[in-house]
C-alpha cells in the first residue's frame, strides 16, 4: 500500500495541480513542433520525438522549451489523477450508504444537473466563436452545428466518431466521467477487491488486444470512453477500501521512474496512468503554496470547462506560429493560465450568485 488517507483539503490540492497540468497541457500540445502525447493511442515515435527535444533544449535558445515540451508531453496526466480522485471521493462520501433503485437514478441525475449548471451556460459563447471564426449568422451556425451541441448536452459525444472535440475539445471528460458514475453506482458500489481488479484487468486486457492486433481506431474509441479509464478509476476506488498511513519514501520515486519510462513501450503504457497518481500523490502530498492548490482545486470544474475559449481567444489575437517563433511559450503560457484562472473565479461566482437567486425566487414562490 502506498498513499495514505487524503482529505478533504488534499483532494482540493490535487485536484488544483491536475488542472493546471490539465490547462498547460491543452494550450501547449498545440503549437508547432510540439511533442505529441500518448494520451489516447501509443506512439513511439512521439516519446523519441519528446526526448529529442529535451535533449535539443539544453542549447541556450532552446532552454524554455523544456518546459512547455514538458506540459505538452506529460501535462494530460492530470485526467489520470482526477478520475483517481473522483473513484476514491466517491468510495469515501457513499461506500458505506445502501442506494435504492430510485436513489441511484437520483445520484446520476444529480451529477448531470451540475455538468449541465456549468456547460449551457457556455454553449452561447460556443456559438458566438463559431460565427466569428465561420462567418454565419445565427441561424446558420445553429442548424450546422445542432448535432453537437445535442450530443454534448446528452454527454453522448464520446460514443459518436469525429464527435469527441466538438464545441470544446477537452469536454469528452464530462461524456467518460458520467459513464464512470453510472457504472460505480450500478455494478462497483458495494462491490468486493476482487471484482474491482477482475474489471481492471479486463479492462486492460481489451486495450492489450487492441494494441496487440494494430486497432488503433479501437483503442481510440476505447480512451474517450469509460473502458479506458476503469482501471485508475478502480484503483482510487480500492485506495479509498485500504489506505495506510505509512510508506518508504523511495517507493513513490521508483514508481515515478516506472511512469517515466513507461512511454517506452505500447504494452508498458496501458499502465501509466495507474503509475501516476501513485507516485505523485505521495511525492506532492506536501508542496509548498498549499492554499494556492486548494484555491484552484476549489475552482477547477470551471476552469476546466472554459479554459478552451480563453486558449482560442489567446491564438487568435498572437497566433501559434509567432509564440513559437518568437519563443514566448513560457511568458504567453503563463499569462494565459493567470487568464484563465481569473476568468474561471469570475464565472464561478456569478454562477453560484444566478443560481443561489433563482433557488431563492422559487422557494419565495412556493411559500
Amino acid at each position: 500500500m502506498l498513499i495514505s488517507p487524503i482529505s478533504y483539503n488534499d483532494t482540493n490540492r490535487f485536484k488544483g495541480m491536475a488542472i493546471l497540468l490539465i490547462v498547460l497541457h491543452n494550450f501547449y500540445h498545440v503549437l508547432p513542433q510540439a511533442p505529441i502525447e500518448n494520451e489516447f493511442f501509443f506512439n513511439i515515435e512521439n516519446t523519441n520525438y519528446y526526448l529529442k527535444s529535451v535533449i535539443d533544449s539544453f542549447s541556450p535558445i532552446n532552454i524554455t522549451s523544456l518546459f512547455t515540451d514538458f506540459f505538452s508531453f506529460f501535462g494530460h496526466y492530470g485526467v489520470a489523477l482526477f478520475i483517481f480522485l473522483s473513484g476514491y471521493g466517491l468510495t469515501i462520501k457513499y461506500s458505506s450508504k445502501e442506494f435504492s433503485n430510485i436513489e441511484k437514478i437520483h445520484f446520476i441525475w444529480k451529477r448531470i444537473l451540475r455538468f449541465w449548471k456549468v456547460i449551457i451556460p457556455l454553449i452561447p459563447l460556443s456559438v458566438l466563436v463559431k460565427m466569428i471564426k465561420y462567418g454565419n449568422g445565427l441561424w446558420e451556425t445553429l442548424t450546422d452545428h445542432i448535432g453537437e451541441y445535442l450530443s454534448i448536452i446528452t454527454f453522448t459525444q464520446t460514443l459518436i466518431p469525429g464527435k469527441e472535440f466538438v464545441v470544446s475539445g477537452p469536454w469528452w471528460f464530462f461524456g467518460a466521467i458520467l459513464q464512470l458514475y453510472i457504472i460505480y453506482i450500478f455494478l462497483l458500489h458495494k462491490k468486493s477487491n476482487r471484482f474491482l481488479l477482475i474489471i481492471s484487468l479486463s479492462a486492460l486486457f481489451i486495450q492489450a488486444i487492441t494494441i496487440f492486433w494494430g486497432w488503433e481506431n479501437i483503442l481510440f474509441r476505447l480512451r474517450y470512453n469509460s473502458i479506458g479509464w476503469l482501471p485508475i478509476f478502480c484503483l482510487g476506488i480500492y485506495y479509498a477500501k485500504k489506505p495506510v498511513t505509512t510508506c518508504k519514501p523511495s517507493i513513490p520515486i521508483i514508481l515515478m521512474i516506472l511512469f517515466l519510462c513507461s512511454n517506452v513501450n505500447a504494452y508498458f503504457w496501458l499502465f501509466s496512468s495507474l503509475l501516476f497518481p501513485l507516485a505523485f500523490i505521495p511525492l506532492f502530498r506536501n508542496f509548498p503554496i498549499k492554499s494556492f492548490w486548494e484555491f484552484m482545486g476549489k475552482i477547477s470544474f470551471y476552469l476546466f470547462a472554459i479554459h478552451s475559449f480563453i486558449r482560442g481567444a489567446f491564438f487568435g489575437l498572437i497566433g501559434e506560429e509567432k509564440i513559437v517563433e518568437q519563443n514566448l511559450g513560457v511568458p504567453i503560457g503563463i499569462l494565459y493560465l493567470l487568464t484563465s484562472i481569473l476568468i474561471a473565479y469570475i464565472f464561478q461566482q456569478l454562477l453560484n450568485r444566478i443560481y443561489t437567486y433563482c433557488q431563492t425566487i422559487i422557494v419565495q414562490k412556493k411559500q
